[in-house]
């Protein structure tokens, strides 16, 4: 299924993603996929109209990456740390840089 037979030669990465992403756009949102999600959804009732086919690209692209919960949690996560990394560094950086200054005017 992931293997490319041997005489050929692989796909370019972005040729994969841009083939991906067109899959998705053309995803026919009435497919089976997307009423198992929307029966599943606490009585949210049918999804119609522009939100119907935006959940049917999302549950595309989830199920052909195999994104599960636990995928999106850390990748969330893992982002919010680097911002919280980020913005403590630059405030520590700015104080430090606060403190030599007042220190050079002392001389």
């Amino acid at each position: 299924m992931y293997a490319t037979r041997q005489p050929a030669s692989p796909p370019k990465t972005w040729a994969s993603i841009r083939a991906l992403f067109r899959n998705a756009r053309d995803f026919d949102c009435s497919a089976n996929l997307l009423n198992e999600a929307s029966r599943s959804s606490a009585g949210s009732g049918k999804l119609r109209g522009p939100r119907q086919r935006l959940v049917g690209q999302l549950l595309f692209l989830q199920r052909n990456l195999a994104v599960g919960w636990g995928t999106a949690r850390v990748a969330v996560g893992m982002a919010v740390g680097s911002r919280l990394y980020e913005g403590a560094k630059a405030s520590l950086d700015s104080q430090e840089a606060k403190q030599e200054a007042e220190q050079e005017a002392r001389r």
